[in-house]
Parts: C-alpha cells; sequence; structure tokens
C-alpha cells in the first residue's frame, strides 16, 4: 500500500478558505429565518432576518476565521441562530481579508458598516455589535473606534453586562446569556471591562452600542 506523502509548509489560502467554508457548511441554519444581500459601509454583507415578528433593534455581525478566512456565509448558522433567538435582525458583514488586506482594514470596514446604521437613522443604543472567534477582536475593535472617532456615539460598555444602559442592549443580552452555548457571563464581563467607558470624561450617561463576544460558541 503505498501513502500519501503528508504535505509539508503552508497550505495555500485558496485552499484553507476553501476547506474552512466546506467545515462551516455542516453547521446547521435554523429554518425561521430569510436572508438577503445588502450593502454596508461599502462592503457586501448578508442582512438576516426572522421569518415572524421580530424585535426592534439590530445585530452587526463579524464572522470569525483568523482574520483571514471565512465570509458571512460560513457564520450563517452562527447569525440566525442569534436572529431566532433574540428577534432582532442581523447584518453581517463580508469585510476584508488578510493577507490580501493587511491590518487595519477590516477594522475600518467594521466602523464604516456602524456608521452606515447610524447614517441609516438607528439610534446607537439598538445596534448590539457581536461576533465569533476573530470576529470577536473585530466586534470589540470597532466598540473601541467607534468611541474614538470624533463625531461617532460613546461605547457604554455596561451594556454587555445587561446592568445599566439601553433596554434593547440589555435586553438581548440576557437572551442570549440563557443560552450558554450563544454568550457567556465571563465573555459578557471581560468585553465589560475592555470597552467601558467609566470613567472618562464623567460621560457615564451616554448612550451606546453593545459590544459583542468573542466565544460566541
Amino acid at each position: 500500500m503505498v501513502r500519501r506523502p503528508i504535505p509539508t509548509g503552508p497550505h495555500p489560502i485558496e485552499e484553507m478558505r476553501a476547506g474552512f467554508a466546506a467545515l462551516m457548511a455542516m453547521m446547521r441554519v435554523p429554518e425561521q429565518v430569510r436572508s438577503s444581500p445588502v450593502t454596508l459601509g461599502g462592503r457586501p454583507g448578508v442582512l438576516v432576518e426572522s421569518e415572524q415578528a421580530g424585535r426592534p433593534g439590530t445585530i452587526l455581525y463579524f464572522h470569525g476565521g483568523s482574520f483571514t478566512l471565512g465570509s458571512p456565509e460560513t457564520a450563517m448558522s452562527l447569525t440566525a441562530n442569534l436572529v431566532v433567538r433574540t428577534g432582532m435582525r442581523a447584518f453581517s458583514l463580508d469585510y476584508r481579508l488578510a493577507p490580501e488586506h493587511p491590518f487595519p482594514a477590516g477594522l475600518e470596514d467594521a466602523l464604516a458598516a456602524y456608521r452606515d446604521l447610524l447614517d441609516a437613522g438607528n439610534d446607537p443604543a439598538s445596534i448590539c455589535v457581536r461576533g465569533d472567534s476573530a470576529g470577536g477582536g473585530i466586534a470589540v475593535g470597532t466598540c473601541l473606534m467607534a468611541r474614538d472617532a470624533a463625531g461617532q456615539p460613546e461605547v457604554d460598555g455596561r451594556d454587555v453586562s445587561g446592568q445599566a444602559g439601553s433596554p434593547s442592549a440589555a435586553a438581548v443580552t440576557g437572551r442570549l446569556r440563557r443560552h450558554d452555548r450563544l454568550s457567556s457571563p465571563a465573555a459578557a464581563g471581560w468585553h465589560q471591562r475592555c470597552s467601558s467607558t467609566r470613567g472618562r470624561g464623567g460621560r457615564a450617561g451616554r448612550r451606546g452600542l453593545s459590544c459583542g463576544s468573542g466565544s460566541v460558541v
């Protein structure tokens, strides 16, 4: 019996992306959602909505994949489950990937998408930013960049814990916590410490978006 030699060295990025897409395609997508292509912040994306009457609020979602792999399609199971369990619509962004687009291209796309949501009239307190794996890092970075960008609403990190802030952000966090596979209190506490703006300029009452977890699953 002749054994095929084990490949050595790095795999081509196209091969890695194809393999990742095939793996994530095995995850079940709930049937109670519908999806449609959108453009947000100059980038393609997918709008995922519940087939039933939804709740106010918007999830801005960033897929995982080590900043080099993935797309809204590979994260469809995660995104759709968030929509089903919260009742909120979700925009999943196809942000630019490395190595073709080095840092901070993905973060710039994410912030542009958030700004587009604001320009469309969405209350920043109704926007819940979430992501899985590398997308969780994008989510945190978006919160911090929105806080620091001139003219952008600051992030209130306590929205993550549901202890204060906007009712919609607190409500969606509470719903996610009841499903441990989607969100953990430990992860929420970590993001609270990372993204909180308490003590910055005495603006404790400023409303902001809810920053999502890097460990969604």
